[in-house]
């Protein structure tokens, strides 16, 4: 079962505490996805949760991938 968070760059960028992505665009840090690492966007994820506007849904979301998986379980 496949979820794929979706979230913009620059929300990344903006919620990164760490300062991964500012370093990857200042030279710092390298092999950062989405900066200096090429990746792959899903095409056929089961669950797509878009994650750019609020950091509070968590519980929201949890509750959208759970319902998710007990549609589809068990496998066949």
């Amino acid at each position: 079962f496949e979820v794929f968070i979706d979230v913009e760059m620059g929300v990344l960028e903006a919620r990164d505490q760490e300062g991964l992505y500012s370093g990857a665009r200042a030279g710092r840090v390298s092999n950062v996805v989405g900066v200096d690492m090429a990746w792959d966007r899903p095409t056929s994820a089961d669950l797509v949760i878009e994650n750019s506007a609020s950091t509070t849904d968590f519980e929201r979301h949890a509750a959208a991938i759970v319902q998710a998986i007990d549609k589809t379980w068990p496998p066949s």
